[in-house]
């Protein structure tokens, strides 16, 4: 599963006009796959997080490090955003019952 995870990525890059695939360092694409388990749909999105924030960076590499860091604030914001889901649900019922 994980030796497939540098072709899927590399089509990726190529479909999207990319002449240079080695973008992912192999530690990156590990570490993609850890956190996203493999499956396509999470690692395309995750995947273009990264590539959004290495060229904001002005980085031509992904490297494991940017990939925990993209996966962490990721992470926190779900959570945040389900914390605050659940905190105005709560008002909500509240104000109607």
């Amino acid at each position: 599963p994980e030796s497939g995870m540098r072709s899927y990525v590399d089509k990726h890059l190529q479909k999207a006009g990319a002449s240079d695939t080695s973008i992912f360092e192999d530690a990156a694409l590990l570490a993609i796959h850890r956190y996203t388990g493999g499956v396509p749909g999470a690692v395309s999105a995750l995947c273009e997080q990264l590539l959004d924030k290495a060229a904001s960076k002005k980085s031509r590499i992904v490297t494991a490090s940017l990939v925990a860091s993209v996966f962490v604030s990721s992470v926190v914001v779900k959570l945040l955003w389900d914390v605050i889901s659940v905190i105005v649900a709560g008002y909500m019922f509240l104000c109607l019952y």
